[in-house]
């Protein structure tokens, strides 16, 4: 029981010449025949995989994505959905438009399109007739 939802848990192991690896999964489906199983471990929990991949190559190959300890947990929640868009943003600059588009970008590393990104914007000059800085707030009424 987890709080007050039936759960199930599939252990599933993979053995290679390399290393030897246990997988644990958790559902909420009853009445587990083998097809199931086989249903949960091949589509839906190799895909949370990927997603853990992802966080951790954030965490410590990326954006630096890490716990924020702070008094206010609002702000170290806007800090981490910020940092959630930034590299989704990044991910379709990069490779959604550049590596797409350009031949140099498909040669050049992440780092390497990041500091021509950064050159460039800082080469650029702004209008002079745009409007004030400030911030655009949405009412719902």
């Amino acid at each position: 029981m987890l709080g007050s939802h039936q759960t199930q848990v599939i252990l599933a192991g993979e053995i290679t010449t390399e290393a030897a690896t246990l997988y644990a999964y958790g559902t909420n489906f009853s009445n587990l025949t083998p097809q199931r199983v086989a249903a949960v471990v091949m589509s839906g929990g190799r895909e949370r995989h990927l997603i853990e991949d992802t966080f951790n190559a954030q965490k410590n190959n990326g954006i630096g994505l890490e716990h924020i300890f702070c008094a206010h947990a609002t702000a170290s929640k806007n800090d981490d959905t910020m940092m959630q868009v930034a590299q989704v943003l990044w991910t379709l600059t990069c490779r959604g438009g550049l590596q797409r588009l350009y031949e140099w970008a498909r040669r050049a590393t992440e780092q390497g399109l990041a500091q021509a990104l950064w050159e460039g914007l800082r080469a650029a000059r702004l209008p002079p007739d745009l409007p004030p800085l400030g911030q655009i707030r949405f009412g719902f009424t």
